[in-house]
């Protein structure tokens, strides 16, 4: 697998890509769900930035992992170890690049602000 360290310049189809990808998320997360956005330097219209697609998903508790990792697993995501208590991160790469990144966080996690602040910055 090979990460992604080259910066290119900004992409106008960086929007499109999240909203696709927002739309196959949402169908497995059901009532846990409280919103997903598209954060990072990807999200920034007109800023240069590695060409992987941040998304910041916002749940109200992580109550069925096993079932949202089996989701995510078919949607071609691999989960990775948690960034915190309440912060569980996946990733999908294709054809070994890495072109998608998938927090989930629960409300109120001080990651959501974070990454918010900076996509609106």
């Amino acid at each position: 697998m090979k990460l992604t360290s080259k910066i290119s310049h900004y992409d106008s189809r960086w929007p499109a890509l999240f909203v696709t990808e927002k739309a196959r998320i949402a169908k497995g997360l059901g009532t846990e769900l409280v919103g997903i956005h598209h954060v990072g330097s990807t999200a920034v219209p007109g800023l240069a930035a590695k060409p992987e697609i941040d998304i910041l998903v916002e749940v109200s508790a992580h109550r069925n992992e096993p079932a949202r990792d089996s989701f995510m697993s078919a949607l071609g995501y691999v989960r990775g170890s948690d960034l915190s208590a309440g912060h569980h991160f996946y990733r999908r790469d294709v054809d070994g690049v890495r072109t998608h990144k998938v927090h989930v966080c629960i409300r109120g996690h001080g990651q959501i602000e974070e990454c918010s602040d900076f996509a609106f910055f």
